[in-house]
């Protein structure tokens, strides 16, 4: 039996650019922007866990263990901050300036999650045979409270606006019905699974393992169907109204009380071990096989979260209601929900029901929990010298086969929408032949459906030396190179943050196949450890370690909305010449300045002059490389309990000792000094419909300049060397 308990509270400045779309394109905390300290929220986290297992040896042929694990995990925030809406105001240009109030993701937001795990595996031997069969059942539950815009949220398109008391340009509020100051979600799935593998010693040479998996996952949770997003039409999503079909195409329907149909999903894997030459000298070895996996839980809590049944959400950017707001910035939620005349008690259970300012969330009816099909190949070498040494080289590959995406309803099929005109010819969703972007504009919170996808894959290659030259040294050398590509990394914990988050050119929607997000293309690491005993109770080790990579990747895009979609995430045309684009005169610099200007950092830039006439793909720069060395040292002493010998072990530890030789050693970069990729900002059309655009500046002992280089050292604790002193105590 096993019990384990953590806690871990921390505090975080607030949500950098979420809200009500537009988005900024600073942060609320930035070179451009600041924000009240009662603004920030803190986290606490705490998890308990007991495990038990039971170990049963039936023969010498016949064995079974059981495992038995059960969680507590809450995770809750907290504000220092007294009820008070959030507000955001901005500079009069489109970006952030200040913000106050409770952080606006911060009110009720906690998570408790239940999960129970019974594992029991049989182990049989028969002859050459290693046969281990088994189930595995996880009870998992979820209770998700979260409210937006718990408190209020206003956004002023200026700070003259605001003290003028003028109506605000966005409004936001989440509250629970029939007076529910604390309204949850609840999710709750069994997760089972059935195994039978076999381990073959074909000879003594060759070992070839072989199995089937079989998983299901039961959603036992009942949840409301909301009856106005039920008669909902999506079909100007799916067909563009010059479609032959576009009158008689039956759309699909979002069903909020629909949890994703149960279905068993197989999964075989084979893999083998060939000792060539029967010394372990030469090893091959490699596999392949299909895994399945789950999404995470709080996606599916979206759906009841979103459902309008046991809490509402409202989002206000129409001028004519906004004027409600003007001179009377409410700060109580009762008050709020009188003066827009919002529903206090469930609504959308009656067939008759219209859905109002709504935001939804919503699972396609085929969804499939994630799957992945994974293959890898390896040779381990032992080299014929005087001491060891050894050469791995590996190669893996992996390929989607159900993947989890994010798909937006509520915007129109492409083939409703014209083009820019010039060289960056992308949508322009302001062309719209409906007439609006939208589909359906009662829904301002989008309609984001989770569903799947199977475009994406991933590969790498790594070799790696270790050797012994003398005895007790310890060399290791290894680099490894990967590429992966993906349509979204779920860079969000809701479905409508996560779509927005997007990069793309044309819109979430159709964001393709890009980098992903937490890509290290290549990494180098390298150690030397050394221990020596001596006398009869006392050892020392040292270690140096060594690693180099890319700290990162990041993206080019717009410093605003371009398409018109009010997602401020749209990836830069990258001109294949200076005169390509069209500036405007802007900010105190004349159009020819900016062009000139702006073909400099081009040139400058690694990223940008190898990509010229294309688009910037996301995460398609890499930061520069950083090199990092870390020394350990522990000082072991031997004592002797009764027979037996424990050891009582000090550790020092620097890290990133090279910082602490010379402060520019061990210094990741950041792309601060370029906007953090967002060097141009979208001004409108001229007359043909060919795009404008103006660049971006610092302003430097009060003077602006225009973008030239695009990074500087990160100035950050992260960055700084740093000891630690340890010890531990070793039972023998």
């Amino acid at each position: 039996m096993r019990f384990n308990y953590t806690t871990n509270s921390h505090i975080n400045e607030p949500n950098w650019t979420s809200g009500i779309n537009p988005r900024a394109s600073s942060s609320r905390i930035s070179d451009k922007a600041f924000s009240f300290r009662n603004s920030c929220y803190g986290m606490e986290n705490n998890v308990w866990s007991v495990t038990g297992e039971l170990n049963s040896r039936f023969s010498n042929t016949l064995q079974n263990r059981i495992l038995f694990t059960y969680s507590d995990i809450h995770d809750k925030r907290n504000s220092t901050s007294k009820p008070f809406p959030f507000i955001d105001i901005w500079d009069g240009a489109g970006d952030a300036f200040m913000s106050a109030g409770y952080e606006l993701f911060t009110w009720t937001t906690g998570s408790q999650n239940n999960v129970l795990n019974l594992q029991d595996h049989l182990t049989w031997t028969i002859g050459s045979h290693r046969l281990i069969g088994g189930l595995n059942v996880e009870y998992q539950k979820a209770i998700n409270t979260y409210m937006r815009y718990g408190t209020g949220y206003y956004k002023y398109a200026s700070f003259e606006d605001f003290k003028a008391g003028n109506a605000p340009i966005a409004f936001g509020l989440t509250y629970g019905y029939n007076g529910d100051k604390n309204p949850a979600s609840e999710v709750a799935f069994i997760q089972s699974g059935l195994f039978l593998q076999d381990e073959w010693n074909v000879t003594d040479r060759f070992k070839l393992t072989y199995g089937l998996r079989a998983d299901m996952t039961n959603f036992v949770t009942p949840i409301e169907t909301n009856q106005a997003y039920l008669k909902l039409n999506w079909r100007d999503h799916f067909v563009a109204k010059n479609d032959p079909n576009y009158a008689t195409f039956q759309s699909p329907r979002v069903n909020t009380g629909k949890w994703p149909k149960t279905s068993v999903l197989l999964s075989p894997r084979v893999g083998f071990n060939y000792d060539v030459n029967g010394d372990r000298s030469l090893v091959v070895r490699g596999g392949t096989g299909v895994f399945t996996g789950r999404v995470p839980l709080v996606f599916l809590v979206n759906m009841p979260t979103n459902s309008a049944m046991i809490q509402n959400t409202i989002t206000v950017t129409d001028a004519k209601t906004l004027e409600k707001f003007k001179n009377n910035m409410l700060t109580n939620v009762d008050d709020m929900i009188k003066l827009l005349d919002a529903p206090t008690t469930p609504i959308y259970g009656d067939p008759n029901s219209t859905a109002s300012r709504a935001s939804i969330a919503g699972i396609a009816d085929d969804f499939k929990m994630p799957q992945i099909w994974k293959n890898t190949l390896a040779v381990d070498y032992r080299l014929p010298v005087s001491f060891p040494l050894t050469l791995t080289v590996e190669g893996m590959y992996n390929k989607d086969i159900y993947n989890v995406v994010m798909r937006n309803w509520n915007i129109v099929n492409n083939g409703n929408l014209s083009r820019f005109a010039g060289p960056d010819n992308r949508l322009d969703y302001s062309t719209s032949t409906t007439g609006n972007y939208l589909v359906d504009k009662n829904v301002t919170g989008g309609a984001v459906i989770l569903d799947n996808d199977t475009r994406g894959y991933s590969a790498s290659f790594n070799t790696m030396v270790t050797a012994e030259p003398i005895k007790d040294l310890n060399l290791m050398f290894s680099y490894t190179h990967q590429w992966a590509k993906e349509i979204t990394g779920l860079p969000g914990n809701q479905a409508y943050s996560t779509w927005q988050g997007l990069y793309a050119v044309d819109g979430p929607n159709n964001a393709e196949l890009h980098n992903a997000q937490y890509l290290t293309p290549d990494k180098l690491i390298a150690s030397l450890t050394y221990r020596k005993d001596y006398g009869k109770y006392f050892a020392t080790s040292v270690g140096l370690y060594y690693a180099a990579y890319s700290s990162g990747m990041y993206n080019y895009y717009y410093s605003n909305d371009m398409n018109g979609d009010k997602n401020s995430f749209d990836l830069m045309y990258i001109p294949r010449t200076k005169d390509e684009l069209k500036f405007v005169d802007k900010n105190g610099f004349t159009a020819a300045e900016q062009a000139e200007a702006f073909w400099r950092f081009v040139e400058q830039d690694k990223y940008l002059s190898a990509h010229k006439g294309e688009y910037a793909e996301a995460y398609g720069a890499a930061l520069p490389w950083v090199h990092r060395f870390d020394l350990k040292v522990t000082q072991d002493f031997r004592l002797r309990a009764g027979k037996a010998i424990h050891t009582l072990q000090l550790s020092f530890d620097i890290l990133n000792v090279g910082n602490l030789l010379k402060s520019s050693w061990g210094v990741t970069q950041t792309t601060s000094p370029s906007n953090y990729g967002k060097i141009l900002r979208y001004e409108g059309k001229d007359a043909n419909g060919v795009p404008t655009y103006s660049m971006g500046y610092n302003t430097v002992n009060k003077q602006k300049e225009l973008y030239s280089r695009t990074y500087e050292p990160y100035r950050n604790s992260s960055n700084c060397w740093q000891m630690q002193i340890g010890l531990r105590y070793i039972f023998n």
